[in-house]
C-alpha cells in the first residue's frame, strides 16, 4: 500500500557539493491499524548512484468504531403465542478490530440469536436475529445492549425494542 501522497519539489538542480530538502507528505487515509512501508525513488544524472531510494515506515494507530443499521426495532402488533423476527446488523466502521464482549436484552419476550463475544475486523459486520414473542397483551419495550471497546469512550451501544402483544381471538361454537 502506497501512502506517500506528495513530494516537493518533483524536479530541480542540486549544485555540486550541495543538497536539496524534499518535502514528503504521508497519508494514512483508508489504512487500518498496522505498519506500512513505502519507497521514495529519486532519479538523477549522478554517475555513481543514478537511482536513490528512501524507505518510509508508517505506523497507523487504528481505532474500532461500532455502527448499527437501526437504533429502534419496532414489531407490528402480534397475537400472544406467535412470534416475529427482524434482523439487526452490527458493523465495524473503524480501522481496528472491534471487540464485542456481549449482546443482551432483558425482557424474555425478545430473544437474540447472538450473545457474543464477537470480533469484527475493520469493514466487517455481524447479524443478530431479534425474535418478538409476546407473553402478555399491551405495549412491550426493551433494549438490546451491546458491550464493546469502541474507541470513542462509550462502553456500550443500545438499540430500542418495541412491540405490542394482542390477546388472540376466542372462537366459540354453538351447535344450534
Amino acid at each position: 500500500t502506497q501512502f506517500i501522497s506528495d513530494a516537493t519539489p518533483l524536479s530541480g538542480v542540486v549544485p555540486a557539493g550541495g543538497q536539496v530538502t524534499i518535502g514528503v507528505t504521508l497519508d494514512a487515509t483508508n489504512l487500518n491499524d498496522g505498519q506500512y512501508f513505502d519507497e521514495l525513488c529519486v532519479s538523477s544524472n549522478d554517475p555513481v548512484t543514478p537511482d536513490a531510494k528512501g524507505l518510509f515506515n508508517l505506523t497507523v494507530i487504528g481505532f474500532p468504531e461500532i455502527a448499527v443499521d437501526q437504533d429502534t426495532i419496532s414489531f407490528d402488533p402480534l397475537f400472544i403465542g406467535l412470534s416475529s423476527q427482524q434482523t439487526l446488523t452490527v458493523s465495524n466502521v473503524g480501522t481496528k478490530t472491534l471487540e464485542i464482549s456481549g449482546i443482551s436484552s432483558f425482557n424474555a419476550d425478545f430473544t437474540l440469536s447472538e450473545a457474543g463475544p464477537l470480533s469484527l475486523l475493520p469493514g466487517g459486520s455481524a447479524t443478530v436475529d431479534v425474535t418478538f414473542a409476546p407473553s402478555t397483551a399491551g405495549q412491550i419495550n426493551d433494549l438490546i445492549t451491546i458491550l464493546r471497546d469502541d474507541a470513542f469512550g462509550n462502553d456500550f451501544q443500545t438499540v430500542a425494542l418495541t412491540g405490542i402483544g394482542v390477546e388472540p381471538p376466542v372462537v366459540g361454537a354453538d351447535p344450534d
